[in-house]
């Protein structure tokens, strides 16, 4: 994916990547002890031995609980180009109401990514 510009990424195969990269933790409680539980609307589903919470690749994404999540690629490519949310709407074949939504999931998402970057103890010296 390093090599790939923001608009030729597979959105769905990124973040389902995402959870797969390292070893596969629940996102509820953290623990490393997850089995597959089945598939729901073709989506592979996971349990956590610890919590016993169920989750799939798209929990905790922007893309969770949506129900077009073949076209958030395309949603976010419109987003790159500057389309509004009126031609983005007519361009991809959803209503207005739901980019809106979607624009303020993608805008959340992006503002936890860039608080999870500067987390942790940090140590500032001076030499004067």
């Amino acid at each position: 994916m390093e090599n790939k510009k923001c608009t030729d990424i597979n959105i769905l195969s990124y973040f389902a990547s995402l959870r797969h990269d390292s070893e596969r933790k629940c996102p509820y409680c953290g623990c490393t002890h997850t089995v597959l539980y089945g598939k729901y609307n073709g989506k592979q589903r996971y349990i956590c031995k610890s919590c016993k919470k169920t989750f799939n690749d798209f929990t905790n994404t922007p893309i969770a609980r949506t129900h077009f999540p073949d076209k958030w690629e395309s949603f976010i490519r419109c987003t790159l180009k500057g389309l509004s949310l009126k031609a983005a709407a007519k361009e991809i074949g959803v209503s207005y109401v739901t980019l809106f939504y979607w624009r303020h999931k993608l805008l959340s998402a992006l503002k936890m990514v860039k608080q999870n970057k500067m987390q942790g103890k940090f140590e500032l010296y001076n030499f004067i």
